[in-house]
């Protein structure tokens, strides 16, 4: 485990153990991820539990959308432990650290800002240009398009607005996905 060098002699034992709770909370962050996303799975699927026996929309979403909520819990819980463990060194302990050092410059910060969702995405899975990030936004919103799909169809005024997202998503998505690729490409060259 790193050992962050100004908790040799800047902090007391309690915020050592704190520091190193945190810290050790990283490296456990992949299993802290699957044990959100297994239980994140199993309440939503028995959420479904009062509408077992007939058919519900309630019960469509709780059966069949149970793994996808829990994957995206726990691909969250995952990625969230190292931004609060950054989040909480840069806001909360290295500016104790500074403050006890006699307020001069103080050089040893050890952590590094975290990648972010996006940049991950960037960097294994897909290069985000403005056709990827299309193509991105408008898969997510056709799953959810589809996804309220059984909520949409059942009144005739909310069919038009089904109608009228099915056909212009396109549309919106080849939009939201060249902006947020513009806005990329400027936080980049900054």
């Amino acid at each position: 485990m790193y050992q962050n060098p100004c908790t040799l002699f800047l902090f007391n034992e309690h915020e050592k153990r704190k520091i190193l709770f945190s810290r050790s909370l990283i490296e456990y962050r992949t299993g802290l991820g699957v044990l959100v996303g297994l239980m994140t799975t199993i309440a939503v699927f028995f959420i479904q539990y009062p509408w077992s026996g007939q058919q519900s929309w309630m019960h469509s979403y709780a059966a069949y959308g149970a793994f996808p909520a829990g994957i995206a819990a726990g691909l969250y819980a995952w990625h969230a432990v190292e931004w609060r463990d950054f989040r909480q060194w840069e806001e909360k302990w290295l500016p104790t650290a500074i403050a006890r050092s006699g307020g001069g410059h103080f050089d040893i910060n050890p952590l590094v800002e975290p990648m972010r969702f996006s940049d991950r995405v960037d960097k294994h899975i897909a290069h985000l240009n403005a056709t990827t990030c299309s193509l991105i936004f408008m898969l997510a919103g056709y799953v959810a398009i589809f996804s309220l799909s059984p909520l949409l169809l059942q009144y005739a005024i909310t069919r038009w607005v089904f109608v009228f997202l099915m056909l212009s998503w396109w549309l919106i998505a080849a939009f939201l996905g060249h902006e947020y690729a513009s806005k990329r490409q400027s936080e980049r060259s900054l």
